[in-house]
C-alpha cells in the first residue's frame, strides 16, 4: 500500500496486558498498580514490537495515545 500512496492507520491495544507480563519480570505486584501505570510499563514492549516488524519494510512508526473522549464523534 505504501507503494502506491495509501496512508495506513494501525490501531492497537494491549500495553496494560504487556505491563502486567513486565511487572510479573520486574518482581512487582502488579494487582497495586493502577492500569495507567501499567499501561506505561507495556507501551514501550508494544512500540519495539511495531518497531520491529515495520523494520524489514523500512517503515518508521510513531504512536498517538487517544482515549474515549478524543475518539467520540460528538465532540
Amino acid at each position: 500500500m505504501v507503494d502506491t500512496g495509501i496512508g495506513v492507520v494501525v490501531v492497537s491495544s494491549g500495553a496494560v496486558i504487556a505491563g502486567i507480563a513486565e511487572a510479573f519480570d520486574l518482581g512487582l505486584d502488579s494487582r497495586r498498580l493502577s492500569k495507567s501505570n501499567l499501561a506505561a510499563l507495556g507501551q514501550p514492549i508494544i512500540m519495539h514490537l511495531w518497531r520491529t516488524a515495520f523494520r524489514r519494510f523500512r517503515i518508521g512508526v510513531g504512536q498517538i495515545l487517544a482515549t474515549d473522549a478524543n475518539l467520540d464523534s460528538r465532540s
